[in-house]
């Protein structure tokens, strides 16, 4: 049966992805968003396109057009933010050419002016809201610009709001928004009535042996994930490379994972003996403690992640300095690529050192928390911290990487920036008496990241770690006898010298 009714268009902060097989989004929402075709004359879909061909999570089939919006990294990302929103004016303004209303899922800087340009060309404007953005904010980053931002887009779509009807996903933003013109509530769901199971099915199922609990749902802090640990605690596994299909997410935490298909990963460390600046050190690894009360150093969310975590004393990095006939106090520079737990653990034992760390990466720690993978705690230290910026006019570009800096102005050891894995993430370029050396850090988790493309469950900015990896790539590519060092591959690790 032909659909009747209003042309629509739909926007949303989603990003969207192209390939040979059509469109895919990043956000299951969308899907949703697609069923709506078969209930109006016609859908258009309003998005950001991600530059780069390929496919993410979520296939989108069915009968709609699609107005690709210029990219940008996030909604954090201002500057880039600003730029998109100027270039995207003229296309969403004729993009109201064919349609009847627009739907408006938001907040966000986009969805605010889309609504005005509708409201120029006397388009009905429907707005949408599917989370609680101030609330979503404060745990994320806390206090500071970001929850500023947050407030200030919240309350220019209650405004908003005044004047056209929202549809609200759940009770608890019915309520915050009940001074709007009209509040419609809805709830969503993905699941097809097809795939339910009677009750009368459920019943006579065989329970016994062994069982596996599937939580549907991102493990965001506003999400309390920690309810599920408990239930988890027996499943719980890693695997470091993205899997296929709808049970993905669950193989990603190691539920359904065999005992014998589990990886064992190292959390590396390295020395490196500069003729001019001394010994410089390349992330920290674990701190000692760690091999003791775990918990004491990374915490309760963080050590989930590493529940089957096995350490020695000796294994610590000050432990093995000793070993060589040296100390912590030895070290004059620490290169981090980036402050995750099982990076920046044992920072603490190098007070007086100077810490090189990326600008951007810097900020991503101090604004995010421990469902990021930082503590706090770990690199909270009044210690000489120097940030690079990558955007600023001493970076240059080296090999395959668009951004680099010359750490001792030598060639010698070169930072290159390899966001993704985290918004700041850096690799390190090493000129050793032999060969070039890579410390890719979680720029690669595994050598079949770079060899296949085959990315790891989740990452920060999925975009941004694509394009490292290309640039790794390139890389290679430029320099085939450089040795690359994933950041958590065990045969990579244990094929390596132990002195380049």
């Amino acid at each position: 049966m032909e659909a009747s009714g209003p042309r629509v268009a739909v926007y949303g902060e989603f990003n969207y992805r192209r390939d040979e097989r059509g469109l895919s989004s990043d956000q299951s929402f969308a899907l949703f968003v697609v069923r709506l075709a078969g209930f109006v004359t016609r859908l258009t879909i309003v998005g950001r396109l991600d530059p780069v061909s390929g496919s993410t999570h979520h296939r989108l089939e069915g009968d709609f057009d699609f107005i690709p919006l210029p990219d940008y990294a996030s909604l954090g990302s201002f500057a880039q933010v600003l730029r998109a929103t100027f270039a995207s004016i003229p296309r969403l303004w004729r993009s109201l050419d064919g349609v009847d209303a627009v739907w408006l899922l938001g907040p966000n800087p986009l969805g605010v002016v889309f609504a005005l340009l509708a409201k120029l060309r006397r388009r009905r404007v429907v707005l949408g809201v599917r989370q609680n953005i101030v609330e979503l904010t404060r745990s994320r980053y806390g206090p500071g610009v970001h929850l500023a931002a947050a407030v200030f887009l919240e309350g220019a779509w209650r405004l908003l709001g005044r004047r056209c009807p929202v549809v609200t996903v759940g009770a608890d933003l019915e309520r915050r928004y009940a001074a709007a013109r009209e509040v419609v509530p809805i709830s969503v769901s993905l699941v097809d009535e097809a795939d339910l199971v009677s009750p009368e099915d459920a019943g006579r199922r065989d329970y016994s042996g062994e069982l596996v609990v599937l939580s549907v749902g991102r493990l965001e802090p506003q999400k309390n994930p920690l309810l599920l640990a408990d239930v988890l605690a027996e499943l719980r596994a890693r695997e470091l490379l993205r899997s296929e299909g709808r049970l993905a997410a669950r193989r990603a935490f190691g539920i359904g994972v065999a005992k014998q298909d589990m990886l064992d990963v190292p959390v590396p460390a390295f020395l490196v003996e500069h003729p001019g600046a001394g010994l410089i050190l390349i992330d920290t690894g674990f701190h000692p403690s760690v091999a003791v009360n775990p918990r004491q150093n990374l915490g309760r969310v963080v050590l989930f992640a590493f529940k089957d975590l096995q350490m020695d004393p000796g294994q610590a990095v000050s432990a093995q300095l000793r070993e060589r006939g040296l100390s912590t106090g030895d070290i004059r520079v620490v290169v981090m690529t980036h402050l995750h737990a099982d990076h920046a653990s044992a920072i603490a034992e190098y007070p007086d050192s100077t810490f090189i760390v990326s600008k951007p990466e810097w900020a991503a720690a101090t604004d995010a928390g421990r469902f990021h993978g930082y503590v706090k705690r770990q690199f909270d230290h009044g210690f000489d911290y120097r940030l690079l910026d990558f955007d600023g006019p001493e970076a240059s570009s080296f090999s395959g990487f668009g951004r680099s800096f010359d750490l001792f102005g030598d060639g010698s050891v070169r930072t290159v920036f390899t966001p993704g894995h985290t918004l700041g993430h850096m690799s390190v370029v090493l000129r050793t008496k032999g060969r070039e050396v890579l410390v890719a850090g979680d720029a690669i988790y595994l050598r079949e990241t770079l060899d296949n493309s085959h990315l790891p469950y989740r990452v920060e900015d999925e975009h941004l770690f694509r394009r490292s990896l290309r640039e790794i790539a390139q890389y290679r590519k430029e320099t085939p006898d450089a040795v690359i060092i994933p950041g958590h591959d065990w045969e990579a690790w244990e094929a390596l010298d132990a002195e380049y």
